[in-house]
């Protein structure tokens, strides 16, 4: 974040129309005549950086965002582990239920072939 200063009148702005526009008024002015008169050597009127405000800033937008991605990784960890948890599950009670339709698949073969061997016998 750039910060435009004055350091006749001690004046800031982040806004570089403002800074133009104190730069043109009575008051600017004045300051200027007086510190020239009192042979005070004049600052320059520059815009200045807040450098050191603007990393505490970024380093504070990094740790947030890398607090949010943690966070959101944990999260999705946790989330896996859950899923596969209910899929070995589901995979259990798949297998359990072939096993059970196979042994009703060979029930139902012995009946028939039960019942087809009574029908020759009747015969």
């Amino acid at each position: 974040m750039v910060l435009y200063y004055c350091e006749y009148c001690k004046f800031s702005t982040k806004y570089k129309t403002n800074y133009t526009r104190h730069l043109e008024t009575k008051k600017h002015l004045k300051q200027v005549e007086i510190q020239t008169k009192n042979k005070q050597e004049p600052p320059q009127n520059i815009q200045m950086i807040t450098q050191k405000k603007q990393i505490v800033k970024e380093d504070k937008a990094k740790n947030n965002l890398n607090d949010k991605i943690l966070k959101k990784m944990m999260y999705l960890e946790k989330r896996v582990n859950e899923l596969e948890t209910e899929n070995r599950k589901i995979l259990g009670e798949k297998n359990l239920l072939e096993i059970l339709l196979i042994q009703f698949i060979k029930g139902k073969d012995s009946e028939n072939k039960q019942n087809i061997d009574n029908e020759e016998d009747s015969d």
